[in-house]
Formats: C-alpha cells, sequence, structure tokens
C-alpha cells in the first residue's frame, strides 16, 4: 500500500433503497486496516458519505463522514 500513500477514496451510497439485496459495505484489503482495524465499514445508509485516505503500510483512515439527508444551508 506504500505506492498508493496520500490516495484519497470518496465513498457515496447514493441510492434509497432499504433491500438487503443492496447493502454496501467498505472492505479493507487482506492485511490492510481502516482506522486501526481489520473489520468492514457496514450499515451505511443513503446518502451517507466516507472520505479514507491511505497511510501507507496497509492503513487507512478515515478524514470525514457525512450521513445522509439534506445538506446543511
Amino acid at each position: 500500500t506504500n505506492a498508493i500513500t496520500g490516495r484519497q477514496y470518496i465513498i457515496k451510497r447514493a441510492d434509497s433503497s432499504n433491500s438487503n439485496a443492496h447493502a454496501f459495505v467498505i472492505a479493507p484489503g487482506s492485511g490492510d486496516d481502516i482506522d486501526g482495524a481489520d473489520s468492514n465499514i457496514t450499515d451505511i445508509g443513503d446518502g451517507t458519505s466516507h472520505t479514507l485516505i491511505c497511510v501507507g503500510s496497509s492503513d487507512w483512515i478515515i478524514v470525514d463522514k457525512y450521513v445522509g439527508g439534506e445538506p446543511p444551508p
């Protein structure tokens, strides 16, 4: 992961379906961690987004999270 250190990903769930068939999961690669944990980010609601940045050495951190709904004025 050192080759992509500094890379950012903004991931947003844009659908409004509540069906489990449309479940959305952010899963770290084998041996990678997100915010120090090797578990997935799950239960991402409609309109919610996460911004992740690679900090190298198989680690990703969440630098921003927006919970769906109307944006602030």
